[in-house]
């Protein structure tokens, strides 16, 4: 208002982080070091932790050590593993050896749920530059 520009129309908010159901703050003591973090457990695992527990813009989200560590072990590690071993491993490898046009053709006809699913997947970049250029441009 101090620079004479129009005021914002939305708001844009979020939840707040807690370390162990706790709030954070520098006079508990309990804030988290992210450098420790990502030397422990990799920036990516950090990453991906703090987007699929990281809450929304309605709730708060938790931050704990056990919690990571939980989510490191069993869905990266166990998870994530097994999938990577599973398609790497030698029988399927062996199986596709030479036979790559299978990995990259398009089926020549498709079933009727197919075709709309490829519809929805064609229809979605458009969708998604949509709705974030009506978002963003909701602030102006």
């Amino acid at each position: 208002m101090a620079l004479e520009l129009p005021v914002p129309k939305t708001l844009l908010t979020h939840g707040h982080w807690t370390m162990d159901r706790f709030k954070m703050s520098k006079s508990r003591g309990n804030v988290a070091d992210p450098f420790s973090a990502m030397s422990l457990w990799s920036t990516d695992a950090i990453r991906m932790y703090l987007m699929t527990k990281g809450g929304n813009s309605s709730s708060d989200a938790d931050y704990s050590e056990a919690e990571i560590e939980k989510f490191y072990k069993k869905e990266l590690a166990g998870q994530m593993g097994n999938l990577l071993a599973r398609v790497t491993g030698k029988k399927l490898v062996k199986k596709l050896k030479g036979r790559t046009e299978l990995l990259w053709t398009m089926p020549e006809r498709f079933e009727e749920e197919d075709t709309e699913l490829v519809g929805l997947l064609k229809e979605l970049p458009g969708g998604f530059f949509f709705h974030l250029f009506t978002f963003s441009t909701s602030f102006s």
